[in-house]
């Protein structure tokens, strides 16, 4: 290919394709030797001279066609921009397409084989390259595909193709073939489709675990050369006194864990398997299985997640832990209890031997959570922690694990253990809380029964008082003194009831013209005209 510029000054010219990073250079390519470039001068335009580059390409390959471009370049490009560049006429560069003829050829990459059942639809895929474009068509053991629409349809446009295929009987398997053709040659392909049935075995079932409402199966795959590989198991199962009737279905995805749930402890069932794939389920069971679920127990053990061996936390202070969720032995889990608490390391591989004068941690992580992250730490400080499950009936069996803090300073590292508190203060504390609660008690059985101690000191004080007062009265009303309380002329009527309620019948106005003789008479009630009766007392 020859690329002929001019220019003033002569321009320089390159080659350019396209998807490559960096033009081609002078002689023969680093990257490519059928690939050579060379400079010549060409003919002079107008007095303007030109220069001319050619590109030569030995023995053509597919791969190199594409677009290639011729581009020139002086001072001049420099002085004008992009806009400007474009407007030139004959332009200072050129886009060429070239085009490489070969004759057909068919890429692999598709699949060779394809399963298919009755009265399927299954489609086969051809992709042929070449130049010109090839033609592709259909064949079947050797004849022709007629393509009628019913049983065959042809779609895509080339150099790719499918061919849609009905499998109405035996007839449509065999080996289809796919042939292109063009200009330079052609080539084909062999796809052979091959007629799928359901799993033609039982399946080889084994029971793993038992728990109160699981049981877990192990399942090994059984070979079936050509044919659909297994894609789940229907699973039947049912209580040993029901109808298969009744039965309950579940499915097994091949690949497990294969744990079927949802059972009451303690129970017996019956359970059958039967594989399935592409082409249906098969019609061979597995044997009849009976299972005995277990009884409701405690939790199953919770296991630590160990990412390695002698874990260090990233930090001082702190530490998350995950675990595994255990199985609830037939009663939901309520929570887990983590207990970690400082040891000390020897040289022994496990340390077991507690940190004298440093706390104990505890904390509930209630379920489903299975991580924590355990705080109050002490940096550099070794640890063991303990895990364990808790449902209705019990706690679980304890797991392990054991850390290493990172060295650094924080807070918690200047902690100094409180002093523990003696017999004698623990017998202060029971003796000062059994008088509070006398006190309660007792204050209740005052307001609610009038009895009890401070009921007797409130009665005894308030008789007193009363004797007290009445002798009072009486002094003064034998010495003709004056009363020196004024305010009791003026209590009101019911005051006055209530303060004689336990005096029987008494007379009032009398006593009282005598002490305040300055009252008007027609104030104070005559004492045989108004007698003032004490009201009974509705109290005990």
């Amino acid at each position: 290919m020859n690329c002929t510029i001019s220019g003033e000054p002569i321009p320089t010219v390159v080659w350019w394709k396209n998807g490559r990073t960096q033009p081609f250079v002078e002689g023969v390519q680093p990257d490519d030797s059928r690939i050579t470039i060379f400079k010549e001068g060409g003919p002079i335009y107008n007095n303007v001279k030109s220069s001319i580059l050619r590109m030569q390409i030995r023995n053509a390959r597919s791969g190199d066609r594409g677009f290639y471009r011729c581009e020139g370049k002086n001072e001049a490009n420099d002085l004008l921009n992009e806009q400007q560049l474009q407007q030139i006429w004959p332009p200072y560069r050129r886009d060429a397409e070239l085009l490489v003829s070969f004759k057909p050829l068919v890429s692999f990459e598709y699949p060779g084989d394809y399963y298919s059942w009755l009265d399927n639809t299954v489609n086969l895929t051809c992709f042929a390259e070449g130049w010109p474009t090839p033609d592709i068509t259909w064949w079947l053991n050797g004849a022709p595909v007629i393509i009628d629409n019913i049983y065959y349809r042809k779609f895509g446009l080339d150099p790719l193709s499918f061919l849609q295929v009905k499998t109405a009987s035996p007839a449509f398997f065999g080996v289809y073939q796919c042939l292109a053709k063009n200009s330079e040659g052609e080539a084909f392909r062999n796809i052979e489709l091959r007629q799928a049935y359901p799993p033609r075995h039982e399946p080889n079932v084994k029971e793993a675990q038992r728990t109160p409402t699981t049981v877990m199966y192990d399942i090994i795959p059984t070979e079936d050369p050509n044919n659909l590989p297994v894609i789940y198991y229907n699973v039947l199962y049912k209580l040993t006194n029901a109808n298969w009737q009744d039965a309950q279905l579940y499915v097994f995805s091949q690949g497990g864990p294969y744990i079927l749930d949802g059972l009451w402890p303690e129970t017996y069932y019956k359970v059958v398997m039967r594989a399935v794939n592409l082409a249906g389920e098969s019609e061979y069971p597995s044997r009849e299985m009976e299972l005995l679920t277990e009884r409701v127990r405690e939790p199953y053990t919770p296991t630590f997640i160990k990412y390695e061996e002698n874990p260090v936390s990233q930090y001082s202070d702190r530490y998350l832990v995950r675990w595994k969720e255990p199985g609830s032995g037939g009663r939901q889990i309520n929570h887990y209890q983590l207990t970690y608490q400082p040891i000390v390391c020897n040289d022994d591989v496990t340390c077991d031997q507690f940190e004298p004068g440093l706390p104990t941690m505890s904390v509930l992580v209630m379920a489903p959570a299975a991580s924590e992250m355990l705080r109050m730490l002490f940096s550099g400080q070794r640890y063991r922690v303990e895990i364990k499950a808790r449902n209705s009936v019990d706690y679980s069996a304890p797991d392990y694990l054991y850390f290493t803090t990172k060295e650094g300073n924080n807070p918690i590292s200047n902690y100094v253990v409180p002093p523990k508190l003696g017999s004698g203060g623990i017998a202060g504390i029971i003796i000062l809380g059994m008088f509070i609660l006398f006190i309660v008690v007792d204050l209740l059985c005052c307001v609610l029964f009038n009895c009890g101690v401070f009921f007797f000191c409130c009665a005894k004080d308030c008789g007193r008082n009363d004797k007290e007062k009445s002798i009072e009265m009486e002094d003064v009303k034998e010495s003709g003194l004056p009363d020196e309380r004024p305010f009791a002329s003026y209590l009101s009527l019911d005051k006055l009831r209530e303060i004689s309620q336990d005096e029987g019948e008494i007379n009032l106005a009398a006593d009282l013209r005598e002490r305040h003789s300055d009252v008007e008479p027609d104030v104070i009630p005559d004492r045989e005209k108004t007698p003032i009766r004490a009201k009974p007392s509705a109290s005990k």
